[in-house]
């Protein structure tokens, strides 16, 4: 007996289903290293397999503080959510180990170790013409932009932190008496539903000579050509170069030499105040009118910088701190000494008699006690409960310290506030669960008075 069509179909899309799934779930998984702070990633296994759609929360944040994320060196997008507490990294697992990487600058509870930079080097003198037996000099790689033979320029530049903005310029028609330039600057919220004005100008001679020659003391090919990279926090930028058919670019995540200060702010710097100052005090464009850029030359963070903390006079790790004119963030360099001794935190601290129990900063803890030893070991009691852990290594500036304590199998990250940046003697001991769902846990914020 023929069975009905109907019943044909549905088996063909159950044993469709069937094979559907018995292929889901093959293959083998590749592991992410996480560097060491997969505790922070909500979620975070060690493997996945290729092709799976990966969506990580990262938190706890610090205050003040920029983050960034890499997958194998590729800079990754993630989305902030306050209603989870951090920031949303999401990424498609690639056929192979990955490293996913975070970096944070700013006011940090706690610095991870920074990569050394290096001195930046000379630019070598032209070699003399080879003698006779010595071996032909290397063909570059490219061949280096002509500003000779610039015929068109597009520039962007897209602040997305505090005050809003994005400049995108094209430069054309270079002749002998100048170029024509278009310029189009917006100014407000991220989604740019502030202001908006773009125009067309004209530039003489001497300003078309001032952009070309902005170009001509960068490697423009070179840029475009090496590995994607990170540019830190830095705002979008891009640059693209046009000679004839032949296109040169710098693209927003392109790797620069590592400089002090970094080529890229002082290159895209330069960029941004030439185009804005085109426009800045011309007639109509007030509604969208922005200060130039500061020139990271003059930024005191890349020098030599001295400052006293807790009674001693401490160097700043040159490019640290960059964010704050008073240096707030920025690693110091205590010579690879403990910073715990050099500043003396390490004693006994008890709950503050001064600080009644329904003081606003006392909350939900009873009996509380903070012990740090000379080898920077920690141990904080509260009430029934105790946890242990160590100190960071690095010390920030002018910033908290956050420590990462265990009590059994559970893990909780701390943050310990000088009321006095001059003195140990008075803290503040404080944890706050994020979102669901994360752990949830009672609030703890304590004031301790140091005894011993």
């Amino acid at each position: 007996m023929k069975k009905p069509v109907w019943i044909l179909l549905l088996i063909l899309i159950v044993l469709g289903g069937v094979a559907m799934l018995g292929m889901m779930g093959t293959g083998p998984k590749y592991r992410v290293d996480y560097g060491g702070r997969k505790e922070f990633f909500a979620g975070a296994k060690d493997a996945y397999r290729a092709g799976a759609r990966v969506s990580l929360v990262y938190g706890p944040l610090g205050t003040d503080t920029d983050y960034a994320f890499y997958l194998d060196g590729e800079r990754l997008d993630p989305d902030y959510s306050a209603g989870k507490g951090g920031y949303i990294v999401r990424f498609t697992m690639p056929a192979h180990d990955a490293e996913l990487r975070c970096e944070a600058h700013g006011s940090m509870t706690a610095l991870p170790e920074p990569e050394p930079i290096p001195e930046p080097e000379p630019i070598p003198e032209p070699e003399s013409a080879p003698g006779p037996g010595s071996a032909p000099a290397p063909e570059p790689a490219f061949e280096p932009l002509d500003v000779s033979a610039v015929t068109e320029i597009h520039f962007t530049y897209d602040m997305y932190a505090g005050n809003q903005y994005k400049l995108e310029a094209w430069a054309k028609d270079f002749t002998p008496a100048g170029a024509s330039v278009t310029i189009e600057k917006r100014v407000g919220p991220m989604n740019y539903t502030g202001f908006k004005k773009r125009g067309d100008l004209k530039v003489d001679k001497a300003q078309a000579a001032a952009l070309l020659d902005v170009l001509s003391r960068y490697d423009i090919k070179g840029w475009s050509e090496l590995p994607a990279g990170s540019s830190g926090s830095a705002p979008s930028r891009s640059l693209y170069v046009f000679c004839g058919e032949e296109m040169y670019g710098v693209a927003w995540n392109a790797r620069f030499p590592k400089t002090l200060p970094p080529q890229e702010d002082v290159f895209y710097c330069e960029l941004f105040n030439f185009f804005n100052g085109l426009i800045h005090d011309e007639p109509g464009w007030e509604e969208v009118r922005t200060d130039d850029l500061d020139d990271p030359r003059d930024n005191p963070a890349y020098g030599a910088r001295k400052v006293t903390h807790f009674g001693n006079e401490v160097r700043l790790v040159p490019g640290t701190g960059v964010y704050y004119a008073d240096g707030r963030g920025a690693e110091i360099d205590y010579g690879g000494r403990d910073w715990w001794r050099e500043e003396g935190f390490f004693g006994v601290w008890e709950l503050d008699p001064e600080k009644p129990q329904d003081d606003p900063f006392c909350l939900n803890v009873k009996e509380a006690a903070l012990r740090v030893g000379a080898d920077g070991g920690v141990t904080l009691e509260l009430d029934d409960e105790r946890w242990t852990g160590t100190l960071p290594s690095g010390r920030a500036y002018l910033s908290d310290i956050g420590v990462r304590l265990e009590s059994g199998t559970a893990r909780r990250s701390f943050t310990i506030h000088p009321t006095d940046q001059n003195s140990y003697a008075h803290l503040r001991v404080s944890a706050y669960p994020l979102p669901h769902p994360e752990e949830q846990f009672i609030p703890i914020d304590t004031a301790l008075v140091k005894t011993d």
